[in-house]
């Protein structure tokens, strides 16, 4: 089943943003193809976060959320273990991978396991649902396809390094990354190889897909455009240094962030490079570098996964910064300096941005100006980017806890 997308590509001309920011339309446009999108009854719900973005443009966004105050709905633990994994969920139950290679059906409402299937593998990929079956990339070198319906592997197949890029499924075909730099697109039915295309160095990063090609960044600051059917090479661009981010689709834009503080917007047409933002280093940690003698000029600030709301685009820092620029140009909107480590990238819904950080919180932000409207207490830093699962927001946790949070009811 080929996946409809939101935005007609607009090939160098950035007015089709424009058009964007003036047209209400788009909206219902946007809410019309999410509505689309979400079609597909794998064990009998429909699926409402897919794979570790939400979506193949890796929008990073939901359009339904709770409005804070929020409160603790349930914990679950899994004692042992350490969970790195974004979520997937469907209307009420998420998936989430382990350390220890286990694959947990949970319910969004009580937190409680439904089932849970075991691997040999150990798992910081982020699990992609579509149809009935399930995909994840391992540590053992081995990508996993599940049926959901029989909780059985179909199949398996072996790579020639670890992997811990989050696959996208779109028609006929699985795509990630692996260590060694190779960028893989398997046949979803049997896992054959369709095509393997070679980079630099290792592709952490979860590719964005449109209607004809593939989009990928690569530690080594490579970002390229595929012909998805053949792996044919259309353009390739550099961003100023290496990149972990996956890149994000926003109309007639590619935008990505490396790893020294910058976000970039390349045409998605041609790669030609159309705006860079450079952001200032967060002064506390510049402080705390200094007061223990480091070197600052050669503190790594990464630059997350962006999400974007279609007029806007959201990314953190891994020095505790949370940004708000304009598509069109790549100026700043709004900064909110924080005292937090952030790793993961944030989950953007109609009112708020939230946020899972290292410092063992979830942030609560209103998305117009940057206001952090609530901070929530986690037990065990968080490199796992929050998911949006029956009205309850959703994460797992370094010490192998997963989290439900929910409206405080009256």
């Amino acid at each position: 089943m080929h996946m409809k997308f939101l935005y007609k590509h607009t090939g160098t001309d950035t007015s089709g943003i424009a058009r964007i920011l003036r047209i209400p339309v788009c909206s219902f446009m946007f809410f019309f193809c999410m509505c689309s999108y979400f079609q597909k009854r794998p064990p009998g719900e429909i699926i409402t976060w897919p794979c570790f973005r939400g979506h193949p443009h890796n929008l990073g966004y939901a359009s339904e959320g709770p409005e804070p105050p929020l409160q603790m709905k349930w914990v679950y633990p899994l004692e042992g273990t350490t969970i790195r994994s974004t979520a997937a969920a469907t209307e009420h139950h998420i998936y989430i991978c382990d350390w220890k290679g286990r694959i947990w059906k949970l319910d969004a409402v009580t937190g409680q396991p439904v089932y849970h299937m075991d691997t040999p593998s150990m798992f910081t990929s982020s699990p992609a649902i579509e149809e009935s079956r399930l995909y994840v990339c391992g540590c053992d070198s081995v990508i996993y396809a599940f049926d959901l319906n029989n909780r059985t592997v179909q199949w398996t197949a072996p790579l020639k390094h670890i992997s811990v890029s989050s696959p996208q499924v779109d028609g006929q075909s699985v795509y990630f990354g692996t260590h060694e730099g190779s960028f893989i697109c398997l046949n979803k039915k049997n896992g054959r190889l369709r095509w393997n295309h070679k980079m630099l160095g290792p592709i952490p990063a979860s590719a964005a897909l449109d209607d004809k090609y593939v989009y990928i960044t690569a530690s080594e600051g490579q970002l390229l455009c595929l012909d998805k059917n053949k792996g044919v090479m259309k353009w390739q661009a550099s961003l100023p240094k290496p990149s972990w981010a996956s890149p994000l689709i926003l109309d007639s834009l590619i935008i990505a962030g490396d790893t020294h503080g910058h976000l970039c917007a390349f045409l998605r047409d041609t790669g030609e490079k159309r705006w860079i933002t450079a952001f200032e280093k967060n002064p506390s940690f510049m402080t705390e570098a200094k007061r223990k003698n480091r070197d600052v000029t050669q503190l790594i600030q990464i630059v997350s996964t962006a999400a974007t709301d279609l007029t806007r685009v959201y990314v953190n820092t891994s020095d505790g910064q949370i940004v708000c620029a304009d598509p069109l140009t790549g100026e700043l909107i709004w900064k909110t300096v924080t005292q937090e480590k952030i790793f993961a990238p944030p989950l953007v819904t109609p009112g708020c941005l939230f946020i899972s950080t290292m410092s063992e919180h979830l942030l609560i932000l209103d998305k117009r100006d940057g206001r952090i409207l609530q901070t929530l207490d986690v037990t065990g830093t968080v490199y796992a980017s929050p998911v949006i699962c029956g009205n309850a927001v959703c994460f797992g946790t370094e010490k192998g806890r997963i989290y439900g949070f929910s409206e405080i009811m009256p």
